[in-house]
């Protein structure tokens, strides 16, 4: 899902800056990408570890709110 996310990001980008008007050459293209990249390496992979580290804490609240529903209906 996050790679869909990357690549739609990285799609919608590159679409708006290359126009038809525009001829490229492939070290330019390279050091767009690499621009990309390094700018928006760093919050991509803060958001990925955020989303696993919340994603620990739910599955530990989940787990709680079940004993206590579990223990509310005994």
């Amino acid at each position: 899902m996050i790679l869909l996310i990357v690549r739609s990001l990285f799609l919608t980008v590159s679409i708006t800056i290359m126009r038809e008007e525009d001829v490229m050459i492939p070290i330019e293209t390279i050091q767009m990408w690499v621009h990309l990249i390094g700018n928006s390496g760093f919050p991509i992979a803060i958001t990925i570890y955020l989303f696993m580290r919340f994603e620990k804490k739910i599955e530990n609240l989940e787990a709680i709110i079940l004993k206590l529903l579990d223990k509310r209906e005994n």
